[in-house]
Protein backbone atom coordinates (compact mmCIF):
# COMPACT_ATOMS: atom_id res chain seq x y z
CA UNK A 1 0.00 0.00 0.00
CA UNK A 2 2.65 2.40 0.73
CA UNK A 3 4.75 1.85 -2.25
CA UNK A 4 1.64 2.67 -4.62
CA UNK A 5 1.30 5.78 -2.37
CA UNK A 6 4.76 6.47 -3.56
CA UNK A 7 4.09 5.78 -6.93
CA UNK A 8 0.66 8.01 -6.74
CA UNK A 9 2.84 10.81 -5.45
CA UNK A 10 5.76 10.72 -7.78
CA UNK A 11 3.14 10.68 -10.96
CA UNK A 12 1.46 13.98 -8.92
CA UNK A 13 4.65 15.65 -8.62
CA UNK A 14 5.46 15.10 -12.79
CA UNK A 15 2.56 16.30 -13.40
CA UNK A 16 2.41 19.66 -11.55
CA UNK A 17 6.33 19.73 -12.94
CA UNK A 18 4.87 19.80 -16.46
CA UNK A 19 2.05 22.33 -15.95
CA UNK A 20 4.57 24.63 -14.68
CA UNK A 21 7.18 23.67 -17.30
CA UNK A 22 4.05 24.40 -19.63
CA UNK A 23 3.26 27.90 -17.99
CA UNK A 24 7.15 28.97 -17.71
CA UNK A 25 7.36 28.28 -21.66
CA UNK A 26 4.49 29.88 -22.78
CA UNK A 27 5.15 32.85 -19.94
CA UNK A 28 9.05 32.99 -21.95
CA UNK A 29 7.21 33.17 -25.59
CA UNK A 30 5.35 35.40 -25.18
CA UNK A 31 8.35 37.66 -23.98
CA UNK A 32 10.56 36.96 -26.73
CA UNK A 33 7.02 38.03 -28.81
CA UNK A 34 7.46 41.36 -26.92
CA UNK A 35 10.88 42.07 -27.41
CA UNK A 36 10.85 40.71 -31.42
CA UNK A 37 8.29 43.48 -31.42
CA UNK A 38 9.78 46.41 -29.75
CA UNK A 39 13.56 45.88 -31.31
CA UNK A 40 12.69 44.23 -34.35
CA UNK A 41 14.32 41.09 -33.85
CA UNK A 42 13.67 37.29 -34.96
CA UNK A 43 12.77 34.89 -32.48
CA UNK A 44 16.00 33.75 -31.81
CA UNK A 45 17.84 37.16 -31.52
CA UNK A 46 15.31 38.08 -28.62
CA UNK A 47 15.79 35.35 -26.52
CA UNK A 48 19.51 35.51 -26.91
CA UNK A 49 18.78 39.05 -25.64
CA UNK A 50 16.50 38.13 -22.83
CA UNK A 51 18.59 36.07 -21.48
CA UNK A 52 21.45 38.37 -21.20
CA UNK A 53 18.93 40.75 -19.32
CA UNK A 54 18.45 37.92 -17.16
CA UNK A 55 21.68 37.21 -16.54
CA UNK A 56 23.06 40.55 -15.92
CA UNK A 57 19.95 40.93 -13.55
CA UNK A 58 21.30 37.63 -11.80
CA UNK A 59 17.30 36.62 -11.71
CA UNK A 60 16.02 33.19 -13.70
CA UNK A 61 14.33 33.68 -16.87
CA UNK A 62 10.94 32.78 -16.38
CA UNK A 63 10.84 35.78 -13.50
CA UNK A 64 12.17 38.36 -15.90
CA UNK A 65 9.51 37.48 -18.45
CA UNK A 66 6.60 37.21 -16.14
CA UNK A 67 7.81 40.80 -14.82
CA UNK A 68 7.83 41.97 -18.83
CA UNK A 69 4.78 40.51 -19.59
CA UNK A 70 2.75 41.76 -16.57
CA UNK A 71 4.11 44.75 -17.21
CA UNK A 72 2.80 45.03 -20.74
CA UNK A 73 -0.27 43.77 -19.66
CA UNK A 74 -0.60 46.33 -16.82
CA UNK A 75 0.47 49.17 -19.42
CA UNK A 76 -1.60 48.06 -21.92
CA UNK A 77 -4.93 48.07 -19.24
CA UNK A 78 -3.62 51.68 -18.29
CA UNK A 79 -3.21 52.94 -21.71
CA UNK A 80 -6.70 51.65 -22.98
CA UNK A 81 -8.05 53.33 -20.39
CA UNK A 82 -6.26 57.08 -20.94
CA UNK A 83 -5.84 56.65 -24.51
CA UNK A 84 -2.39 58.88 -24.78
CA UNK A 85 -0.78 59.40 -28.12
CA UNK A 86 2.28 57.86 -26.55
CA UNK A 87 2.30 54.77 -24.22
CA UNK A 88 4.02 55.70 -21.57
CA UNK A 89 5.77 53.13 -19.59
CA UNK A 90 5.78 52.57 -15.81
CA UNK A 91 8.14 51.63 -13.76
CA UNK A 92 10.25 48.66 -14.73
CA UNK A 93 12.16 46.97 -17.31
CA UNK A 94 11.58 49.87 -19.92
CA UNK A 95 12.09 48.33 -23.28
CA UNK A 96 13.09 51.75 -24.96
CA UNK A 97 15.65 52.07 -27.59
CA UNK A 98 18.28 49.66 -28.39
CA UNK A 99 18.44 45.78 -26.65
CA UNK A 100 21.51 46.84 -24.60
CA UNK A 101 20.00 49.84 -23.21
CA UNK A 102 17.30 48.99 -20.88
CA UNK A 103 16.30 50.78 -18.02
CA UNK A 104 17.82 49.08 -14.62
CA UNK A 105 15.19 49.93 -12.47
CA UNK A 106 13.02 46.50 -12.76
CA UNK A 107 16.01 44.58 -12.77
CA UNK A 108 17.04 46.47 -10.04
CA UNK A 109 13.81 45.03 -7.98
CA UNK A 110 13.89 41.40 -9.75
CA UNK A 111 17.43 41.36 -8.88
CA UNK A 112 16.84 41.57 -5.21
CA UNK A 113 14.09 39.62 -5.31
CA UNK A 114 16.51 36.83 -6.88
CA UNK A 115 18.91 37.13 -3.83
CA UNK A 116 16.53 35.78 -1.69
CA UNK A 117 15.62 32.67 -3.19
CA UNK A 118 14.53 32.74 -6.69
CA UNK A 119 18.08 31.86 -7.37
CA UNK A 120 19.73 32.54 -10.77
CA UNK A 121 18.75 31.17 -14.72
CA UNK A 122 19.84 27.55 -14.80
CA UNK A 123 21.65 26.74 -18.13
Amino acid sequence: MAAQAAVALGQAQRENDMVMALQSSRTIGKAVGLVMERFDLDDHEAFVQLVKWSEKADVRLRDLATHMVKQSNDLRHVTTATQPSDREQSPGVTLVGRPDAVDDRGLDALRERGRHGTGRLRP
